[in-house]
């Protein structure tokens, strides 16, 4: 048979992967995790910031309303008393 240069008549294929569009693809995929990440954690801070100052406008808020109660109380002591200086006076 023909046995010119190196050929034996047996047949080479190859079997490398061509690997350059996944890394490309998985590098784009890592980038936009790393990127939602930073979203979440930033938002994750907006949102804890946004209930601290609500936890402190409401602590606040209960304060503010304690002490009116108070004055509603000592007004209508007051106005109790009033009514009967009048009915005494009458």
């Amino acid at each position: 048979m023909a046995t010119q240069g190196n050929s034996d008549g047996s047949i080479v294929i190859d079997t490398a992967l061509d690997t350059k569009g996944f890394d490309k693809g998985s590098n784009e995929l890592l980038n936009a995790i790393r990127s939602l990440t930073k979203e979440i954690t930033r938002v994750g801070k907006l949102i804890e910031t946004t209930f601290t100052g609500y936890e402190k406008s409401v602590t606040g808020s209960d304060t503010k309303v304690k002490q009116l109660e108070s004055t509603i109380a000592d007004l209508e002591a007051k106005v109790n008393s009033l009514k009967a200086t009048i009915a005494d006076l009458q």
